[in-house]
């Protein structure tokens, strides 16, 4: 690839539809190398928490979601040279962009289950089909499961032309038993020095002493916009943010996954000229206990321009939040949240104003307050 890409891997429930473990975060090169140094010859994952209700599921896929990381466009390598040929030197502000590529799935239910024995050394080849105009990575994972499993076979090569060009990942997997020191002491040739931990989204059915966990896992569903004083629909990308009572983001509680480091603020994958983007994005909260009473989440929406110049101008144009707890002192509920969307001035939008905290954040509160008139954030 001619960008650098973000692999994403997860164990995922196709009678449900939606993610087992949190994701296991590869950041690829566009040189054909892992970034992080701990990965170098050492991209292998272990999937932990998993008990005998996950082992029972009769469709579970090992899914890859591809991310590419650089700008609107998606730029060609040229293999007549031996480096990867730049249109426009200048650009840099627009290289940063999350663009969606593709999504690869295997079925591992027989593995899982143990009617097959997984075997380090033999190699399974799944191929990446490619987002199709204006769908979403869900979307190409729903369309990839919703396909018989002998025409996923039979198009493997790459030939179709939804896959990407005989692209495709090669991934060996085995199921071992017990808790995460056994498994490294039975099996040290597999679980490797550093080797990355995916933990289950939820408890694992039996909790071993000095377990403590205080993960917040927040997925972006999806929202709709309008454009405007735009001709087009917008290029929306969600930042996400953790902020203190203050509106002060509180650093390094964010990460994209096993395997990946703490960030400070999350950028979502853009969707091009899309007034309803469909994101279904996961991520993990890990914030303090201390500083978890009083913080919140701040979403900024912003139009990201495929032009340097205009791009760097763009300011957030609404804003959402949700307090981490809530009036009656227990934490956010495990549902989905319909935040209300605000609109902002992009002239006077100052980072640090947090009157938005005045205004009510969900759909249900605003039900609940009774509000006649909608609320507004600033004049």
């Amino acid at each position: 690839m001619a960008e650098d890409v973000e692999l994403l891997l997860t164990l995922y429930d196709g009678r449900e539809m939606k993610a087992i473990t949190e994701n296991y975060v590869v950041s690829w090169s566009k040189e054909g190398l892992a970034r992080d140094i701990d990965q170098l010859h050492n991209l292998r994952v272990l999937f932990t928490d998993l008990g005998s209700r996950d082992l029972a599921k009769d469709k579970v896929y090992l899914v890859c979601y591809v991310i590419r990381v650089g700008g609107m466009e998606a730029k060609d390598t040229d293999h007549r040279r031996s480096s990867v040929a730049q249109t426009n030197q200048k650009i840099k502000n627009t290289e940063n962009m999350r663009r969606p590529f593709g999504v690869a799935a295997m079925d591992i239910t027989s593995y899982i289950n143990g009617k097959l024995e997984g075997d380090s050394d033999h190699h399974h080849f799944i191929p990446f089909v490619q987002c199709c105009e204006k769908e979403s990575l869900d979307g190409t994972l729903r369309r990839i499961l919703s396909q018989k499993e002998t025409n996923i076979q039979k198009n493997s090569n790459g030939n179709s032309g939804s896959f990407a060009g005989g692209q495709g990942l090669w991934t060996s997997l085995k199921l071992l038993g017990g808790d995460p020191k056994q498994v490294r002491d039975e099996n040290p040739h597999l679980v490797l020095g550093n080797v990355a931990i995916a933990r289950k989204m939820g408890f694992p059915e039996v909790i071993l002493p000095g377990d403590v966990r205080n993960d917040l896992y927040l997925t972006l569903i999806s929202g709709e916009f309008n454009k405007g004083s735009k001709s087009t629909d917008k290029n929306v990308e969600v930042t996400v943010k953790v902020c203190n009572e203050f509106g002060v983001p509180i650093p390094g509680v964010i990460t994209l996954g096993g395997g990946a480091l703490l960030i400070d603020e999350y950028h979502s994958v853009i969707y091009y000229h899309e007034d309803k983007p469909r994101w279904c994005e996961t991520f993990k909260i890990a914030v303090p206990i201390e500083e978890f009473k009083q913080a919140h989440l701040k979403f900024t929406f912003k139009h990201r321009s495929s032009n340097e110049a205009k791009d760097k101008s763009e300011k957030p144009f609404a804003l959402s939040y949700v307090k981490l707890m809530q009036r009656n002192g227990t934490t956010l509920q495990d549902i989905q949240h319909e935040l209300l969307v605000y609109k902002l001035d992009q002239k006077k939008y100052e980072e640090t104003d947090i009157s938005y905290l005045k205004l009510p954040s969900t759909r249900g509160e605003l039900v609940e307050l009774n509000v006649e008139k909608k609320p507004t954030l600033g004049a």
